[in-house]
C-alpha cells in the first residue's frame, strides 16, 4: 500500500478507493440480473448507474446506447433505455414502464443525473442511427443528446452513394472482420429486440 500510494499520491488513493466503494455499493444495489445485463427499476439503482458512467475511460469508447419503444419518434413513447459500458462489459436496462420520465432526474452521489450525463460533451457515448432516439427524448424530457452516431460516422467514410444510409443489419452483412456466426447471432438479436 505505501508504494502505491508514493506512485499514485494520496489524491488518487482517495479516488480509487471512492471508485471501489463505488463499484461495491452498485453491485449490491436492487439490480436484478436478467440475462447477460441488469435490469435497472429503482431510484437506488438509476443512481449507482449514473455515477458509475461520471469517470469511464474516454478512449476506447466506453458508452453504447440503443433505445426501445413504441412508435419511437416525438409522439412515441420509451421502453426500455439500453446502456452497454464496454469495460467492464455489462449491459443496463433502464426500465421505463417503472421508472417513467424520472429516470432522467433522479440523481447520483455527484449530483449528476442520466440527463446530464446524456447531455454531457465530456462524457462520449455512442448510438447507431439516433435520429429517433433524439426526437423522443427531446419532446419528451428536453434532452439535446451530445453523442457520436456510428450510421452517419460510417455514411461519411463511403465514397459512393451516400444518398441513402443502411442499417445496422446491412452493416453487419457487409463486414468482411465478422464471421458467419457473428453476423446470424447479431441478426437474430437486433430481431429479438424489435419484437
Amino acid at each position: 500500500m505505501l508504494v502505491i500510494t508514493k506512485v499514485l499520491g494520496a489524491a488518487e488513493m482517495v479516488r480509487l478507493k471512492w471508485s471501489r466503494d463505488l463499484v461495491r455499493r452498485f453491485q449490491v444495489s436492487s439490480l436484478q440480473e436478467v440475462g447477460c445485463g441488469y435490469l435497472v427499476d429503482s431510484r437506488e439503482a438509476v443512481a449507482n448507474l449514473v455515477d458509475s458512467l461520471l469517470d469511464l475511460p474516454a478512449s476506447p469508447l466506453s458508452i453504447y446506447i440503443n433505445i426501445k419503444g413504441v412508435n419511437l419518434y416525438r409522439f412515441g413513447s420509451i421502453s426500455i433505455l439500453q446502456i452497454l459500458v464496454l469495460l467492464p462489459n455489462k449491459t443496463y436496462l433502464v426500465n421505463f414502464h417503472v421508472l417513467k420520465g424520472n429516470a432522467f432526474t433522479i440523481a447520483g452521489e455527484a449530483g449528476q443525473t442520466l440527463k446530464d450525463v446524456l447531455e454531457s460533451v465530456t462524457i462520449p457515448k455512442v448510438f447507431f442511427n439516433v435520429q429517433n432516439d433524439s426526437d423522443v427524448l427531446f419532446s419528451h424530457f428536453g434532452i439535446k443528446l451530445r453523442v457520436q452516431d456510428i450510421q452517419l460516422m460510417e455514411l461519411a467514410t463511403q465514397m459512393y452513394n451516400r444518398k441513402y444510409v443502411k442499417g445496422l443489419s446491412k452493416y453487419i452483412e457487409n463486414d468482411q472482420t465478422i464471421t458467419a456466426s457473428e453476423k446470424r447471432t447479431a441478426n437474430s438479436t437486433e430481431t429479438i429486440a424489435v419484437l
